[in-house]
């Protein structure tokens, strides 16, 4: 559409010969094509600034669409694949598509605030994700294959439906931060403690009823928020295993073993919550 070169430069020729001709000949043939060939070239200058415009838009690596009251995500979202950053909070979107694959770049994404109910499997595909909240929904299960997403690091999913995480939760080795705050999980799986870089645990407002043992294979933990995570929730001894574990919040209503009472005479901060 923006193919006026020719017409341009003839623009450039009548303008010059408007100029050279006397003014009392002037003809009214050479003043149509001037302005003519003047517009044809304001348009083209028109079409280059709008094309730089959608150039530069293309390589944008953050998509803000937060607070659009989008009821879905829009379908030229999902070519954009050098995409690293999607905003998405505060819509009225109900359903991720499979087509979220294709954002094979992407490192960032937030789906809190909205009306999900689940999350597709293609969602695991995303082998370059970093941060995913999908915290404020509906969503009742995660994936069975959530656990692909290795490279995922922090992961906020507070306020949900949870009553399980699979199984393949544990092969998440990058994870380090964790928010499952006001769910219904019963239970964290077996695989929990392959969660080796987790620092910062956030579990209350749950139904779940122990801390197991495989919070000690938890090397790095440093603060755990387990504040009515579940009635009368029983802690593991091998907490007191975690030499990196500097602060635990509970109720007064939880089973506290012996030996943390301890260190919290020495390193440990036990923040009891009445």
């Amino acid at each position: 559409m923006c193919q006026v070169n020719e017409g341009f430069q003839t623009a450039k020729k009548e303008t010059r010969l408007l100029f050279n001709i006397n003014l009392m000949n002037l003809n009214t043939f050479h003043l149509k094509n001037v302005i003519l060939y003047l517009l044809v070239a304001f348009l083209f200058q028109g079409c280059l600034v709008i094309r730089a415009k959608e150039m530069k838009y293309e390589k944008e690596e953050v998509l803000d669409l937060s607070r659009k009251r989008l009821t879905e995500i829009p379908p030229y979202v999902f070519e954009q694949t050098q995409l690293k950053s999607l905003r998405l909070f505060h819509n009225e979107i109900k359903e991720i598509p499979s087509e979220i694959a294709n954002l094979e770049n992407l490192e960032e994404l937030y789906l809190a605030s909205n009306q999900l109910i689940s999350l597709p499997k293609e969602i695991t595909q995303l082998k370059k994700l970093r941060i995913l909240t999908i915290s404020y929904n509906k969503i009742e299960s995660l994936p069975e294959s959530y656990g692909d997403l290795s490279n995922l690091e922090d992961f906020r999913a507070r306020q949900n439906q949870l009553v399980e995480l699979p199984e393949s939760f544990g092969n998440l080795k990058k994870l380090e931060s964790l928010q499952l705050q006001f769910n219904s999980l019963k239970s964290l799986p077996a695989s929990f403690g392959g969660c080796i870089n987790l620092k910062f645990l956030f579990l209350g407002r749950n139904n779940i009823t122990e801390i197991s043992d495989t919070f000690a294979d938890l090397h790095n933990l440093k603060e755990l928020y387990i504040a009515e995570a579940g009635p009368m929730l029983v802690l593991s001894e091998r907490l007191c295993e975690l030499r990196f574990l500097e602060y635990i919040q509970v109720d007064r209503f939880a089973v506290i073993p012996r030996c943390l009472q301890v260190l919290q005479a020495n390193r440990l901060r036990l923040d009891i919550i009445e």
